[in-house]
């Protein structure tokens, strides 16, 4: 990425000017995941060739969750659970009964961020997954309560997932692309 345009990105998120990747991306001709590497360290952690399967399975256990799946032309959110995935003909298989379901090429997920940043002026704690090109293909969130305040158990749950991560990352230096 040209450091200029690095640079602007840099400082659009910096001024608050928008918080939604995908349109700073698109402003600036780039992916969304290549927005999400400009975050602030702390905000931002990613994952190379994520074990999907595993990140999914952990997921079933956290009771419904906002689950969102973006592209250029819609965003579809709605909240469930995310059902423990099944393999077949190439896909992970989940949602059996389940408000969510679907099939995810298992080969088509080369990056998984864990991200903790405001969104409108509030705490938000959600896992993205993108594809080769760097753009999105699932988003899952950390739901609020009634007071619009993180469930705390989803919160614990996204820390321990997000340290086995790190530990990992830190051991065998698989992280970080």
């Amino acid at each position: 990425m040209d450091p200029s345009v690095a640079e602007a990105i840099r400082e659009q998120i910096a001024s608050g000017q928008t918080s939604i990747l995908e349109w700073i991306a698109r402003d600036h001709g780039v992916s969304t995941l290549d927005v999400l590497r400009l975050l602030p360290e702390e905000q931002q952690f990613i994952i190379a060739d994520p074990p999907v399967k595993d990140i999914l399975d952990d997921l079933s256990s956290w009771g419904d969750l906002m689950i969102i799946v973006q592209t250029g032309s819609i965003v579809a959110e709605g909240v469930s659970a995310v059902p423990r995935a099944s393999e077949g003909r190439g896909y992970f298989n989940f949602g059996k009964g389940a408000p969510f379901g679907g099939h995810l090429k298992q080969d088509a997920c080369r990056h998984v961020a864990f991200v903790e940043r405001l969104f409108s002026g509030r705490p938000s704690l959600s896992l993205l997954f993108y594809d080769d090109a760097g753009e999105s293909i699932l988003k899952v969130f950390v739901r609020r309560d009634e007071n619009r305040e993180l469930l705390a158990d989803q919160v614990e749950k996204f820390k321990q997932l997000k340290a086995r991560f790190v530990d990992y990352a830190n051991v065998y230096g698989a992280s970080r692309p």
